[in-house]
């Protein structure tokens, strides 16, 4: 017959293994793996703010991205969509 646990007892044993569990998983150690783990859930880059490598501020290129392309890129859909800026309705 096995012994039956209290409430209290179960409680105390699933938040030890929770503890041993946790150093396990500790994360990246070199800055490499923590710059690949950073994009993990990225799904597409059309919001994201991930890396700068140029300083140019409000960029957003991942890692093998060429900033001339990007640049290009984004002056092509500018011309397509033609953006209108809109002025706030307080004005």
């Amino acid at each position: 017959m096995s012994q039956e646990l209290t409430d209290e007892e179960r409680k105390a044993r699933r938040a030890e293994i929770n503890r041993q569990n946790a150093q396990k998983s500790t994360g990246p150690k070199t800055e490499a793996g923590r710059m690949n783990s950073r994009i993990n859930s990225l799904r597409n880059g059309s919001r994201t703010v991930i890396v700068d490598h140029t300083g140019a501020p409000g960029l957003a290129l991942l890692s093998g991205e060429d900033i001339a392309e990007y640049r290009a890129m984004v002056a092509e859909y500018s011309r397509y969509l033609e953006p209108v800026q809109k002025l706030p309705s307080c004005l």
